[in-house]
């Protein structure tokens, strides 16, 4: 297989996000279009927070609906009870209190076309059905146990048992994973179905509900996991405790792996995973700020050297498995049918050497500038591209608490 493109390439990769701090993963002008906004889905009541939609709560649950509704000019939502009145004409129910026309209930990814699913129809020639005839000699009924191959549909399916972690990795992510490719400077959109975890010295993480292709500038993909929870909450405050895992790769290994006829590749997706705590201020129902407080490395990629042609490439450990016989070349629209794997470091040193990896390969120690801790914490006024509101994380008293004080501190942080 053509490794020497996909090897520049994800060496590429590492770097294109890696200095882009807080905002790495999310930003303003992505994914939703209005910061602290509600929606319906289906009875589902989300919030446009960090720039994804999240989900509140399932307004069934307490008897009621999601209902979308006008507030200044904008569009808003909230669990409402449902409206009792007007049930007349029975035999026209689909029209019992306008409901938020529940059948186009947010787009949520064409799951009517949930991954196609692999012309499951072509189920390998179920003819030849062994010389049914030779009659003559009935003891021999026409090699019947040969009826077309029927046991090799060949239909590509992801099964759970390709991403089971080597059982030598200490730290390791995954991930199982169908929706359509969205552009990551444009509309969320979030994927049919999500099966992931990582596991690290922090702890084992599953990510079941909300994940996102997505295509950045046509040159990367990215395969976005997260996991939040609020705390916190009252009706003018909230904190989101929030996960998130990524990983990124150059789409050439969609046409590469069809070129060669495989779905596989022998070397994993660059991969990353954060903790993140982010304070919310409402008002009238509504999120009008949201500030990062504290956002934590947790592990990335581990890799191995690989020589190719000449060149030598840090490569992730671990692998890439697609259903690609409806994709071209991973763009925008496309539907992807994935599965990753990798081996991670958890290592501290591994990490704060990749957070300050400069574009050049170089490598920033303690007291360079712009030198960082796998932790950065702000105050009450958040991470800030125009004000400088970072805090030492060993005296920071907000969300998620304070960090031990680093070692390469000399004397302490006292």
């Amino acid at each position: 297989m053509k490794k020497i493109f996909l090897f520049a390439g994800m060496f590429a990769v590492v770097f294109v996000f890696a200095g882009c701090g807080e905002n790495s993963t999310r930003t303003s002008d992505s994914k939703c279009s209005n910061e602290g906004s509600y929606q319906c889905l289906g009875d589902v009541l989300q919030l446009c927070v960090n720039s994804a939609w999240f989900t509140v709560k399932d307004c069934s649950e307490s008897g009621k609906i999601c209902e979308e509704f006008d507030n200044d000019e904008t569009v808003t939502a909230a669990c409402v009870d449902p409206e009792t009145g007007d049930t007349g004409d029975t035999g026209n129910t689909g029209d019992t209190g306008n409901t938020g026309n529940s059948g186009d209930s947010g787009n949520s990814g064409d799951s009517g076309n949930s991954g196609n699913s692999g012309d499951s129809g072509n189920s390998g020639d179920s003819g030849d059905s062994g010389d049914s005839g030779n009659s003559g000699d009935s003891g021999n009924s026409g090699d019947s146990g040969n009826s077309g191959d029927s046991g090799n549909t060949g239909t590509c399916t992801l099964s759970d048992s390709w991403y089971a972690p080597d059982p030598s990795w200490t730290a390791y992510a995954y991930l199982k994973m169908t929706g359509e490719i969205g552009d990551y400077q444009g509309d969320y959109v979030e994927a049919v179905s999500v099966k992931g975890r990582t596991k690290t010295v922090s702890g084992t993480k599953d990510f079941t509900a909300n994940g996102s292709f997505m295509s950045y500038q046509g040159q990367i993909l990215l395969a976005d996991a997260v996991d939040y929870e609020f705390i916190n909450q009252t009706s003018t405050s909230a904190t989101v405790d929030y996960y998130d895992v990524m990983w990124q790769f150059s789409p050439q290994i969609i046409p590469l792996l069809k070129e060669d006829g495989i779905n596989e590749s022998d070397f994993g997706a660059f991969v990353w995973f954060r903790h993140s705590f982010i304070d919310l201020t409402i008002q009238n129902g509504s999120v009008t700020s949201q500030r990062t407080r504290k956002s934590c490395w947790l592990g990335i990629s581990a890799t191995e050297e690989v020589e190719e042609e000449g060149d030598t490439y840090d490569v992730p450990i671990g692998g890439m498995y697609g259903c690609f016989d409806n994709n071209v070349d991973g763009s925008v629209g496309e539907t992807l049918k994935m599965m990753f794997k990798n081996q991670m470091t958890d290592d501290r040193d591994d990490i704060l050497t990749f957070i300050n990896t400069s574009d050049d390969g170089s490598v920033l120690q303690y007291g360079d500038e712009e030198f960082q801790f796998e932790c950065q914490c702000y105050n009450e006024d958040g991470a800030s591209d125009y004000e400088d509101n970072e805090v030492p994380c060993w005296e920071y008293d907000g969300p998620g608490g304070a960090e031990d004080c680093p070692p390469e501190i000399e004397g302490g942080c006292e």
